[in-house]
């Protein structure tokens, strides 16, 4: 295999957009090809025009929040004030909205209109009771409806079959940003919608959409206004990147989980309140107790982790770890981790009254949705996305669901890395690093680029934390090494997989390591 030139790893990545049509905002849908969004406008339109009570219900994930904090600032925008929001608590709602929830939310007069952010299209119960009392529902969602759709006056939601908007796999938010749009064009409102695109791009990156076509301009865009926003919120965020120049990966890696915390251990609420604060004090607080959170959330996971050794059944499809009183808040970091760990679809579950309740994760190549939907008798509850899933079942099925992945043929997914070839040291500098950055965002559906270095020989090695390593190469180019069971020294010859960052502390690019082994001597 050639190595690589600068313009080479260009037309590489130019391919993956062949047939990309949207390459700025002007491009994007019109509002109204989002099936019933222009209806529901007009609803929304007369319950404004009567001050008649809106209420927003969300989800306490990232998606669901930023879905509800778009639709509250959107309304403030408008100065719109009998509006209010409510997301569900994971431990004593449940997901998605309630029966229970509009009983204890509405009055026996409400005359308004209910709307759902990131949830909705499985509520048939509520479509139902909302039908018998005469109160108005919208519905707005991502997720994949089943052949009944639930009653509503309007459904939004871009994977129903009748849908014609460019583009299936959008999250939550980025429905509820396109709603808003819609009822701005039937108020015929003089505002802008550009600032909450920062809330679209971190829904989008958290809720792991692909980031093609609409989703690539919105999440770019979106970066972008975060980056340069001085908004005391926005500010105290972004104290979390190690540099002005964050991408879609950090704020994956260092943004999304604070924000999820709250959810997971506790109330999503508290983490509206702090994008909607107007007061700096009480911001600066609830941030400070987000991260304290967010601890809390940490030490869980490696609690649970630690014990989950002795609590699993597998094959080689599947590892299932199960186990009375975990945290089910955290169930879905567990699959995630011992999905990476075993390189299998992974599932992790509390047992309360003989029933398995938890998450799955797809280890990158296992489409888990498509998979159990063919057995979906089996489950209580099931629903989710290709990558991962929320499941309840009867522990009675659970050897029954254990190999379902047996017998099953799973789709294919990407693989985690996508290497495009081999380089040598000299062409990783500046110019290679603005070739990358022309086609972020990177994430699932445009992999960050990887190549492979070969035949490298280490100059200088440095032990960081115990668990990581800081090697310097030729052309003063410094490689880091995560959690590694290896040392490597000064004069190793070393094989590398690597993927490039802008280094904060010098003008070279930092390799980041994902695969290294030492070449036979």
């Amino acid at each position: 295999m050639n190595l690589l030139t600068h313009q080479e790893i260009k037309d590489i990545l130019q391919k993956r957009f062949e047939g990309d049509f949207f390459h700025s905002l002007k491009d994007l849908p019109h509002p109204h090809t989002l099936k019933d969004s222009k209806l529901g406008a007009e609803i929304v339109k007369e319950v404004i025009n009567q001050n008649q009570e809106i209420l927003i219900v969300g989800d306490y994930d990232v998606d669901g929040i930023l879905s509800v904090v778009i639709m509250m600032s959107f309304f403030d925008f408008l100065g719109y004030k009998n509006i209010k929001y409510h997301i569900p608590n994971r431990f004593s709602d449940g997901y998605g909205i309630k029966i229970h929830l509009i009983e204890q939310l509405v009055t026996s007069n409400f005359n308004g209109v209910i709307i759902t952010v990131d949830n909705g299209i499985s509520a048939f119960e509520v479509g139902e009771y909302c039908k018998e009392n005469g109160i108005r529902l919208i519905i707005t969602d991502h997720h994949i409806p089943q052949e009944k759709l639930p009653l509503a006056n309007a459904i939004i939601n871009p994977q129903q079959i009748d849908c014609n908007f460019q583009q299936k796999t959008i999250c939550g938010a980025s429905v509820a940003w396109y709603f808003c749009n819609s009822i701005k064009i039937a108020l015929d409102a003089k505002i802008s919608m550009l600032d909450l695109l920062k809330y679209v791009a971190i829904a989008t990156i958290a809720d792991m959409m692909p980031l093609t076509h609409i989703n690539k301009i919105l999440v770019k865009k979106g970066i972008e206004i975060f980056r340069n926003s001085t908004k005391k919120p926005d500010l105290l965020l972004k104290t979390l990147f190690k540099t002005p120049k964050f991408d879609s990966q950090e704020i994956s890696f260092s943004l999304t989980p604070l924000l999820n915390s709250a959810g997971r251990l506790g109330d999503a609420k508290v983490v509206v309140d702090f994008f909607l604060s107007k007061n700096e004090e009480e911001t600066h607080h609830i941030f400070n107790q987000l991260k304290n959170i967010n601890q809390q959330r940490k030490n869980l996971v490696e609690e649970i982790l630690a014990e989950s050794k002795n609590f699993t059944k597998e094959n080689e499809h599947c590892i299932i770890a199960y186990k009375e009183n975990w945290n089910e808040g955290v169930l879905g970091i567990i699959a995630t981790k011992l999905a990476e760990k075993y390189k299998k679809p992974a599932f992790a579950f509390k047992i309360q009254n003989s029933i398995l309740k938890g998450s799955g994760r797809s280890d990158g190549k296992i489409d888990i949705f498509q998979t159990l939907l063919a057995k979906s008798e089996l489950f209580l509850h099931f629903g989710g996305h290709s990558q991962a899933i929320g499941l309840s079942l009867s522990c009675e099925n659970l050897d029954v669901f254990l190999n379902v992945f047996k017998n099953a043929t799973p789709l294919l997914m990407e693989e985690k890395h996508d290497v495009l070839g081999k380089i040598s040291l000299g062409i990783i500098d500046q110019k290679l690093l603005q070739i990358l950055e022309e086609f972020q965002p990177y994430g699932q559906g445009n992999l960050c680029p990887h190549f492979i270095l070969e035949n490298v020989v280490v100059l200088e090695s440095k032990a960081i934390k115990q668990t990581h390593q800081k090697l310097l190469f030729a052309g003063q180019i410094e490689g880091m090494v995560f959690f590694s069971n290896e040392v490597y020294n000064k004069n190793d010859k070393v094989n590398l997989c690597v993927a490039l960052q802008q280094s904060p502390y010098s003008k070279n690019p930092t390799l980041i390591i994902k695969e290294i082994s030492k070449c036979p001597s």
